[in-house]
């Protein structure tokens, strides 16, 4: 289990706080389950809901890590959502994000 949680952490490009904060865990949860703890079912869940990831592979190493009945158009749809909202913004809101996104992207190259 401890080698899954970071595949899929590393897989969906977040660091460990973040990964945390999405699952709604603390950070020694996070360090338990690496450590050994079996993973709650209430954070399998939300691995399945949050990431699309697939419970057997989860649980008992068959499968691949996605759920195969996961569809690009949620990909889509979200990049759609998020464009709205930007464009819901002020012009100087819309500007600070596209500085804060373009740093975030270059700190994520330097790490």
């Amino acid at each position: 289990m401890d080698n899954k949680l970071e595949q899929i952490r590393t897989n969906m490009q977040l660091n460990k706080q973040e990964f945390c904060k999405k699952l709604d865990i603390t950070y020694q949860t996070y360090q338990n389950y690496l450590n050994g703890r079996d993973i709650s079912t209430d954070v399998a869940i939300k691995l399945k809901n949050i990431f699309n990831i697939n419970i057997n592979w989860l649980l008992a190493n068959t499968g691949s890590m996605f759920d195969k009945e996961f569809d690009n158009n949620l990909k889509c749809s979200f990049e759609e959502e998020l464009l709205k909202d930007i464009k819901k913004l002020s012009f100087k809101r819309q500007e600070y994000y596209y500085h804060r996104i373009k740093a975030d992207l270059i700190e994520e190259e330097l790490n």
